[in-house]
């Protein structure tokens, strides 16, 4: 997980108006936290009422504002773990990541 200063540039950069697209403003919806700015991928944290506190995923933030689009809202967003310490609590330790999937490159 990034620093504060990692997050907070992640919420003006997603939540603020884009400085080079007039109008796009804000990329990710205001009931949702962005944590991360991963090549415009984004983990979020869900603050709605009846989901607060799930960590969601965006793989993609575009350049357009959310829900606006029919091909960028609430059906581009992906479901993590119902909250921040389930989902860090299922990262594991490399070992227990490279006898779970074997197969896989653990970095």
């Amino acid at each position: 997980m990034p620093w504060a200063k990692l997050t907070i540039n992640a919420i003006r950069a997603y939540c603020n108006p884009h400085p080079a697209f007039e109008g796009v403003r804000p990329r990710v919806s205001r009931e949702l936290l962005p944590l991360t700015r991963d090549n415009n991928a984004t983990l979020l944290i869900d603050l709605r009422h009846d989901s607060f506190g799930n960590v969601l995923y965006l793989p993609y933030v575009r350049k357009q504002v959310f829900g606006k689009h029919a091909n960028y809202g609430w059906d581009n967003v992906g479901y993590v773990a119902p909250s921040f310490t389930d989902f860090i609590g299922e990262l594991g330790t490399e070992d227990e990541l490279k006898a779970r999937y074997p197969g896989r490159k653990v970095i």
